[in-house]
């Protein structure tokens, strides 16, 4: 009987330390939290007021249980009239724990309230999304 508890806490914990793959890729669990997204840089969510040229310079740690798929940020009511927004990036880095850095440079004639909308997107889909309000002057 002593060995038939040894051997099942045997295999519970060895099959609780190993992750189930498909094609080399962890599978992971749908049911699980969105990615959390930390805002180091602006230290403050006011609104900032930037002039043309200048720096928005934006530091963010972001991270999930499992894995981190996407990371990108977009100037929101950035775009031209008929076009779309030239102002967005988007990074796959496929960790746990990632360290998005970027600066913006406020274009020329774009007065007014703006939103810097940072996304992140788990394995499972999940997302979140943080917003950063400035303001742009000329």
């Amino acid at each position: 009987m002593r060995k038939l508890y040894f051997a099942v806490a045997f295999v519970l914990f060895i099959s609780s330390a190993c992750t189930k793959t498909i094609n080399s890729k962890p599978t992971r669990n749908p049911f699980n939290d969105p990615p959390v997204i930390k805002i180091q840089t602006p230290s403050s969510l006011e609104a900032q007021v930037f002039r043309p040229y200048d720096q928005l310079t934006v530091k963010a740690m972001i991270t999930d249980i499992d894995l981190v798929a996407v990371a990108s940020w977009e100037a929101l009511n950035a775009a031209p009239v008929c076009g779309t927004n030239p102002y967005r990036a988007s990074y796959n880095p496929m960790t746990c724990e990632y360290e998005l850095s970027f600066s913006f440079t406020i274009p020329p004639f774009f007065p007014g309230d703006h939103i810097m909308r940072l996304y992140a997107v788990d394995a499972s889909g999940n997302i979140a999304t943080v917003d950063i309000p400035y303001k742009a002057t000329n």
